[in-house]
């Protein structure tokens, strides 16, 4: 972070969020693949911070299980009650009491606000010994939900109060210096400051922009940072999640493209907050990428693919309209045509799926052809069960290999067989009806058939 200083960070998520009009947990909506409170708890890991709180409902515990189990340093804290902001903050003190440096208080539902803005907030608060406390604002005329930012008029880099909007006079409503939320706080300050909150007169909650009046009243400043709207907003809705991400998607395009990937239509690129890119990549137009893409060195996707949780080195080719699945591993030029869909399986080197083919659970060696229409067989309706073909391997249009498979070094599979024995290293598998030929019976057929339309 660039201060000589501990850094302790509470992220704020026990709210119900029930203007998202969801079942699902607000904080747990995705953005760029990843739930709302993870960006939150990514920033903090970027920041370097000594310490992260996620601050959650009784309700939410189940949900954010996984996130303690990926991060065993993080600190759960339980909002028993909800009551307020304050309360939430309250909620930590067991875990903060006794920490030293300064809090950083963040919101699950605020997630585009960048390292740089967090790091400023920091950096606003540690200019002056006598500050208690920082917050950040934002310029948003006329905002039906933000908190009023009220400064003094004599000191401007100073906050005199934070008024929220439903107690906000009409004067002090017209303001548009806005509250996003956002606090850096000294440690000795947090909790003397957060004691003597009491519940609001209209919605008996406690909040947390009430300490920056206390502050004041204890002779401690207050300053703030300004920050962009797109950094400070706040997500609440269906809309503006969906604005958000539209927000995202044009940072990590920007990025991507100043990296040297070479997008034909950015717009209708779709990244994840974690793809990663080699040299000269090449994206088409009318691309998806989910969780956990790699991309090597001169991979190109053609469009209409989706990718998830896959693996490309280099010289890879993708599509068009192929989708690779979560722990698809495709080896240097490794090539996956139209209509292609790949789970759970390793192409090797140079090795070819063009066309109209499944492939789950597999292993395929370097140089094969996989034909098109082959499908591998890999659930009985209660195990998955592995194909394991070596290099060098053809396999015929329209094959279906029942797995559990081996196919041998070198081996022939031909056209429409049906493979559930294994095949030895360079021999050739043959599986299917003989063909039969019936001479004339065409011609009876359609005079049969001509006859029955007739007299139909």
């Amino acid at each position: 972070m660039g201060h000589n200083v501990s850094l302790h960070v509470i992220v704020l998520a026990a709210g119900h969020g029930t203007r998202m009009r969801s079942k699902t947990p607000k904080v747990m909506h995705t953005l760029a693949g990843f739930p709302l409170v993870e960006h939150a708890l990514l920033a903090a890991k970027n920041l370097k911070a000594t310490s992260t709180t996620l601050v959650v409902s009784p309700t939410l515990l189940s949900s954010v299980a996984p996130l303690q189990e990926k991060d065993r340093a993080l600190n759960l804290a339980v909002q028993q009650e909800a009551n307020g902001t304050a309360g939430a903050v309250l909620a930590t003190k067991d875990i903060l009491s006794h920490a030293q440096g300064v809090v950083l208080i963040l919101f699950a539902d605020t997630p585009l606000v960048r390292p740089q803005v967090l790091s400023a907030l920091v950096s606003t608060l540690l200019a002056d010994p006598k500050r208690a406390l920082t917050v950040l604002a934002l310029e948003a005329p006329n905002h039906p939900h933000y908190g009023r930012v009220i400064l003094e008029p004599e000191h401007p880099e100073r906050v005199a109060r934070i008024v929220e909007v439903k107690n906000a006079t009409p004067e002090e409503e017209a303001l548009s210096l806005c509250n996003a939320g956002l606090m850096a706080v000294r440690c000795e300050h947090l909790f003397e400051l957060l004691s003597p909150v009491t519940p609001n007169t209209l919605t008996k909650e406690l909040y947390l922009t009430d300490i920056v009046a206390l502050a004041r009243k204890a002779g401690l400043s207050v300053g703030w940072e300004k920050a962009d709207f797109t950094d400070a907003m706040g997500i609440n809705t269906r809309k503006e999640l969906a604005t958000a991400e539209i927000i995202m998607q044009a940072r990590l395009r920007e990025k991507a493209l100043d990296q040297g990937v070479m997008m034909v239509d950015p717009t209708t690129t779709y990244l994840s907050l974690d793809t990663t890119f080699g040299a000269d990549v090449t994206l088409y137009p009318h691309v998806y990428f989910g969780r956990g893409v790699t991309l090597g060195d001169e991979t190109q996707v053609h469009s209409f693919s989706h990718l998830e949780g896959a693996t490309l080195e280099k010289g890879v080719s993708v599509g068009p309209y192929a989708r690779l699945r979560p722990g698809t591993h495709l080896k240097d030029g490794a090539r996956v045509g139209n209509f292609v869909e790949l789970k759970a399986t390793t192409l090797g080197a140079n090795s070819k799926v063009n066309h109209l083919t499944y492939l789950g659970d597999s292993t395929v060696g370097g140089n094969c052809n996989i034909g098109a229409g082959t499908i591998t067989c890999n659930y009985d309706g209660q195990t998955k069960h592995k194909t394991h073909i070596e290099d060098d391997v053809f396999v015929g249009s329209n094959s279906t290999l029942i797995a559990p498979l081996h196919l041998g070094r070198g081996a022939y599979v031909g056209a429409g067989s049906i493979l559930t024995q294994n095949v030895a290293p360079g021999a050739l598998a043959l599986s299917r009806v003989p063909q039969k030929e019936i001479p004339g019976a065409a011609l009876r057929l359609k005079a049969r058939l001509s006859l029955k339309k007739e007299s139909s």
